[in-house]
């Protein structure tokens, strides 16, 4: 059995997405009144989206209920008075029955079913169902005034369509891609999908840092960003997690002390061994990734670790193969074995620096 006949590839259907219009906070429209220009002009777009998403079948509460990041992040200073704000200019309306009753939990909808004389059993949504016909419209109009929940109108949704790419950006905070951000690579690429801007962000700040990342035996988290992009857009992008693991692998807290304890003469060598610290590297989220690896990738997802020349090797292109191997054969895999050969080749480099 040849080397990589264990890791077969998966091909996954790709998703071809539509390209999105050239962001455009100004208001074209010249029937639309002048509020709802004030909305566009005091508010950045992404603040708008986002507000907007968070808000859909939520009621209007006082400030300080609402979620942090609409003060901190987006800057929305009095999130309940814009709230009705956006209420008045069209952007929310009332919420329907079905998004009012989705807002009760189960025990209080049973409540309702049973007051009407209706059956409790099924699922939320089956309940939920069951409300909807076979209860008085009166009962339903009550609920809907009492509860006060706002969900999004056409014209609500039309920006929140439009402008997906920066909810899409908020659910990836970790990805650190500001709206400004985002919005200064898609004007350079006008017409390409969110997702080719996302990628050319990412390419963009690997080639800045790869020298340095090498350099420094620094994990390069954007090749895990880049693996998440492709994975929710179901592509396989297992070159990129092949190359974050083995950037992980080869990252030690402990080397990078120990080159500045030496550098700075703030510890002698023999300081350094004496306070040697065993880590690990193989924990339960590595792990994870492994087998993800494993389950996705072809001989060709490795094609770029030969280029990864960190400082120090710790895992070799062959020790990685081996412990991908072992996961990919072992009922148990002996996660202890691989620590204790990361930290007996961290402890040899600094013996040897």
């Amino acid at each position: 059995m040849g080397l990589f006949d264990y890791l077969k590839k998966k091909d996954a259907p790709k998703t071809k997405l539509p390209p999105i219009p050239e962001i455009n906070t100004k208001q074209s429209n010249k029937s639309e009144n002048n509020t709802t220009k004030n909305v566009n002009q005091n508010v950045p777009i992404e603040a708008l989206t986002i507000f907007l998403w968070c808000s859909d079948g939520q009621p209007i509460k006082y400030d300080n209920e609402y979620v942090g990041y609409i003060k901190y992040q987006y800057n929305i200073t009095n999130p309940s008075a814009f709230h009705k704000r956006l209420i008045t200019e069209g952007y929310l309306q009332k919420a329907d029955i079905e998004t009012t009753l989705k807002s009760f939990l189960v025990p209080t909808l049973k409540e309702y079913c049973e007051r009407f004389e209706l059956k409790k059993t099924g699922k939320k949504a089956d309940i939920i169902k069951r409300l909807i016909q076979e209860t008085p419209i009166d009962f339903q109009n009550k609920l809907i005034e009492e509860t006060s929940l706002y969900s999004l109108s056409l014209k609500g949704k039309a920006i929140i369509d439009k402008n997906y790419q920066f909810i899409y950006l908020h659910k990836h905070s970790r990805w650190c891609i500001s709206p400004d951000d985002y919005k200064k690579e898609s004007r350079k690429n006008p017409g390409l999908a969110y997702p080719e801007i996302i990628r050319n962000i990412f390419f963009k700040r690997i080639n800045q840092s790869i020298s340095e990342s090498l350099n420094e035996n620094n994990v390069i988290p954007e090749y895990l960003s880049l693996y998440e992009l492709y994975k929710d857009q179901r592509e396989n992008g297992s070159r990129y997690l092949a190359n974050y693991l083995y950037s992980h692998l080869n990252y030690s807290y402990q080397l990078s002390r120990a080159y500045d304890d030496l550098s700075y003469n703030w510890k002698t060598k023999r300081e350094i061994i004496e306070d040697f610290e065993e880590t690990s590297v193989i924990y339960p989220g590595t792990i994870k990734y492994l087998n993800e690896l494993v389950d996705i990738a072809s001989e060709e997802s490795f094609s770029d670790i030969d280029q990864l020349q960190f400082k120090y090797i710790i895992f070799s292109k062959k020790d990685y193969m081996q412990l991908l191997y072992e996961i990919s054969t072992y009922d148990v895999f002996d996660s202890k074995k691989w620590n204790d050969f990361y930290n007996k080749k961290c402890l040899d480099f600094i013996k040897r620096m």
